[in-house]
């Protein structure tokens, strides 16, 4: 039996459990909807009801004897208009307030030069699992505030909120001046570098959460998206973007990682790793109509303040692009650096050229590159080790290794230099 039989079996087992889940989870759902809501109808018939009739008990949905009488009373006092004008001003006074101290808190966190950074977000972070508790909170508003005969005892205690600061599915790290590196519920990561004028992001991830989202809460400058190359872990995240740009020579690739195939394995990972989806999410991932990318013009985006280099980078895959960032000296080099580096899918270059491809690299003056499967920036130093450790004789070193679910190809890993591998097709070695 061969390895596509072998895969398909899991695919229809997880195909059919997805079947099953959504009819038993509509049905717990419609139960639980009535648990809710009959008590609130029930409080309603009661309403309408007579209030001498309905001390007698037995009333369901529907009243026994039609009233008006108990809003005619509640209506007749004053107080109740009263109730309804904090309930108003409590909800538009918070909410703004809300947001703007948030989102200043959360720009000045973000700043990776505020000295104070790392303390005060670790302080925040832990109000998220320790809470003090009702009786500190009481002696807090009672006591020491003063609030508790206030208006105001609705409004600064919720001034600030850490949840809300919290972008839902990803990770955002600010390494250097105007860049942002996201990481995503599957620990891919995109780049997105602030000009001026514009923003770019490069590649767009998974695509289970909403990247724009996270984006927009960086910058809402007009905004370029550009792909590395056209693997669905970089790719399948364009759903959020009207348009996107990618070298001409990956069209192909990216039509295939679009396919139903590539969308349940991402679905079935995430349920592996703990990233869960609703329904909704999840029926919407599995039939989203992705935007056709834009050849990749081969220029210099001009972003205000910062000049971003495209970079042609076979290697990983034949089309695979990279992009320099001038005024920082910074390498986005896409799957052509990692800590893993993977060579062995069909659209790869061979290993010569691949090696050729990373020392013609070196040519940029980079100081650091950011990888999209790394959180921390790599140093030059650390880059040209590896492109020195690129040679015949490392290759030849390699020990075979299996890596799931690609078991049919023949790989082999080398280590050519510390910190990083290199997972390779041996057919390569012979070859080259």
């Amino acid at each position: 039996m061969n390895a596509n039989a072998l895969n398909a079996r899991p695919q229809k087992r997880r195909r059919k459990q997805r079947s099953v889940f959504p009819a038993i989870n509509t049905l717990a759902m419609i139960l639980l909807m009535f648990i809710t809501l009959y008590p609130v109808l029930n409080t309603v018939a009661i309403s309408f009801n007579d209030g001498t009739d309905a001390v007698r008990g037995g009333i369901g949905l529907w009243p026994r004897m039609f009233s008006m009488k108990s809003y005619e009373t509640i209506f007749s006092d004053e107080i109740i208009y009263n109730a309804f004008m904090i309930t108003i001003a409590r909800t538009v006074i918070q909410t703004l307030i809300n947001v703007v101290l948030t989102s200043m808190l959360a720009y000045a966190l973000s700043r990776r030069e505020y000295v104070l950074r790392k303390f005060i977000t670790t302080a925040f972070v832990l109000t998220m699992y320790v809470n003090a508790g009702l009786i500190p909170n009481y002696l807090l508003i009672q006591r020491t505030l003063g609030l508790s005969k206030s208006f105001w005892v609705y409004i600064i205690p919720t001034m600030l909120s850490c949840f809300n600061m919290q972008a839902r599915g990803f990770t955002i790290q600010n390494p250097f001046r105007r860049v942002y590196h996201i990481r995503d519920g599957l620990d891919a990561h995109m780049t997105l570098l602030v000009g001026d004028r514009e923003a770019l992001l490069f590649d767009t991830g998974y695509g289970l959460a909403n990247l724009l989202q996270a984006v927009r809460a960086i910058t809402s400058l007009p905004l370029s998206v550009v792909l590395s190359h056209g693997h669905y872990d970089h790719v399948l995240g364009s759903r959020w973007f009207p348009t996107v740009y990618l070298s001409e020579e990956e069209m192909d690739n990216y039509g295939s990682a679009m396919g139903n195939g590539q969308r349940e394995r991402v679905l079935a990972r995430a349920d592996e790793r703990g990233f869960r989806l609703t329904p909704a999410e999840t029926e919407a991932y599995s039939a989203f109509s992705a935007p056709k990318p834009q050849p990749l013009p081969r220029r210099t985006f001009d972003l205000g303040g910062l000049h971003v280099r495209v970079w042609p980078m076979p290697g990983h895959t034949r089309g695979s692009t990279a992009l320099y960032v001038e005024e920082l000296r910074l390498l986005l080099p896409g799957d052509n650096l990692n800590p893993v580096v993977w060579l062995f899918f069909d659209d790869r270059m061979p290993l010569a050229q691949y090696a050729a491809t990373m020392r013609t690299v070196l040519y940029l003056p980079f100081a650091h590159a950011l990888c999209p499967h790394d959180d921390r920036p790599v140093k030059r130093a650390e880059a040209e080790a590896f492109v020195d450790g690129l040679t015949p004789a490392t290759f030849r070193k390699a020990r075979p290794v299996r890596i799931p679910p690609y078991l049919e190809q023949d790989t082999r890993e080398c280590s050519p230099a510390r910190g990083f591998k290199l997972i390779f097709n041996a057919q390569d070695v012979a070859t080259d």
